[in-house]
């Protein structure tokens, strides 16, 4: 059957229609969870040392040293590795695990990430900086109206996952937990003890006097 023109033309918009509206509900979330998951990336920073023939800093590099840690604010996501090709660089270490100490930070035993060639009496300190944060956050992407599959919104999860990555200490856990050890009976049961022990104060006092008569 041979449909008038003015039908052709009214059922051709809505077929390409009916097909848009079918590739869009491909597109994105299928589902009812977010996808807005924090992400954890790495920055490697590095600063050569200079020191004196004895392993030790001079007082100029030493605070030069400090301000540079000071400046970069160490946190607990940062892990300071020190390259030092010099076979004997136990005292060079303990200096500069002192300089790194007195800035907040803590001079770990794991090798550098990429060893490279440096001046001839030096050490590289590198630090390695890891950040979390949810990507594509905001997403106001997708349109609620032509959502066909029931799924979430493409923000769904921005703000928690945001907040949640802004606010952990150590954004390494993220990507491999600290190892849990079991519980400490010590700490468990010290809050108890304490109450339990405490001498309670004022019961020894002989309790006042008081008159419900009046006049006496």
């Amino acid at each position: 059957m041979r449909l008038a023109p003015v039908f052709n033309r009214i059922l051709m918009p809505a077929a390409v229609l009916g097909v848009a509206l079918a590739l869009s509900a491909c597109d994105g979330n299928r589902g009812l969870s977010s996808v807005k998951t924090p992400v954890v990336s790495t920055q490697a920073l590095t600063r050569d040392i200079t020191f004196l023939p004895n392993g030790s800093i001079a007082p100029q590099e030493a605070a030069s040293l400090q301000a540079f840690l000071t400046s970069m604010n160490v946190g607990m996501g940062d892990r300071l590795m020190l390259d030092d090709p010099n076979p004997d660089a136990a005292t060079r270490r303990a200096a500069v695990a002192s300089i790194v100490l007195h800035s907040g930070g803590q001079l770990s035993d794991a090798a550098p990430p990429s060893p490279t060639a440096m001046p001839h009496g030096t050490a590289r300190l590198w630090i390695v900086r890891a950040q979390a944060s949810a990507p594509a956050c905001p997403d106001w992407s997708s349109n609620p109206s032509a959502n066909m599959t029931g799924a979430s919104h493409s923000n769904y999860g921005c703000a928690t996952n945001s907040n949640f990555a802004a606010m952990i200490a150590n954004p390494n856990d993220l990507v491999a937990g600290q190892p849990y050890a079991g519980p400490n009976a010590a700490d468990i049961s010290k809050s108890h003890d304490h109450w339990q022990r405490r001498v309670p104060t004022g019961y020894e006092k002989a309790l006042t006097k008081a008159s419900t008569t009046s006049g006496e």
